[in-house]
């Protein structure tokens, strides 16, 4: 199977009911996967709080997987896939609305404190990558914070050739650092923090396959993240409209 690459193969992937519903399941729930999760909400927690929870929107937030542990004052979730949406709203989340939109088109005319999006700005080449950044960058108060996450080059193009590029079907970036903070700046962002999560993968992704006992897997995968090397599978990035 070839990696899905245009915006068009990836948006009809995401609107498939059975994506929909299992997303969470597949992904997040399991050691490593679990822990991305916590980092990732931990970190928007802390931001979100940093602008008192006040106008802040969320791109392609699927099944409400992050929206449903941030607590806002005003927030907008924008979500293209229908099934996705529809997962969303069951959950019925206090002061978010969820609309169906277009990343790439978002006209909402109005500006936000904060802006964050996961798991997708890493599935577009470069030049969507830019348009996705201009919707961001159009929407944001001066000074307001973008938040995003970027896999790690050097974790993950040895550890996909060793177990496979077909086993992920959706096409991802992978940056170096300084790559990263040459994109966000040509963009009109300057990186304030990137913050390391996953730091031992090597050791943490097999924990998770090969222990089968949920708990302790989870308690061993996070004791292993205190050992920080510098070299996460990814980096939560957090930028400011300059």
């Amino acid at each position: 199977m070839k990696q899905l690459k245009t915006k068009g193969q990836i948006k009809e992937y995401y609107e498939s009911e059975c994506i929909a519903r299992d997303y969470e399941k597949s992904r997040f729930i399991d050691g490593v996967g679990h822990l991305i999760h916590e980092n990732q909400v931990r970190i928007i927690k802390y931001y979100v709080s940093k602008v008192k929870g006040d106008k802040i929107m969320e791109i392609a937030p699927g099944p409400a997987r992050i929206t449903s542990e941030i607590k806002v004052r005003s927030g907008i979730a924008i979500e293209n896939s229908p099934e996705m949406l529809k997962i969303a709203n069951n959950k019925r989340l206090k002061n978010w609305r969820f609309k169906k939109g277009d990343a790439f088109n978002l006209d909402l005319r109005k500006q936000f404190n904060l802006i964050y999006t996961l798991r997708f700005v890493r599935h577009f080449k470069l030049e969507d990558r830019k348009k996705i950044y201009k919707q961001v960058y159009d929407h944001l108060i001066s000074e307001g914070y973008f938040i995003f996450e970027a896999p790690n080059q050097i974790i993950e193009i040895p550890w996909r050739k060793l177990v496979g590029i077909h086993k992920y079907p959706i096409y991802d970036k992978f940056w170096s650092k300084k790559e990263l903070i040459k994109e966000m700046e040509y963009s009109g962002f300057g990186v304030v923090t990137l913050k390391n999560s996953i730091n031992l993968f090597f050791l943490q992704e097999p924990i998770s396959k090969i222990l089968l006992f949920l708990k302790f897997k989870i308690g061993i995968v996070k004791f292993l993240e205190k050992i920080n090397i510098g070299i996460p599978l990814e980096w939560i990035v957090i930028c400011k409209k300059r």
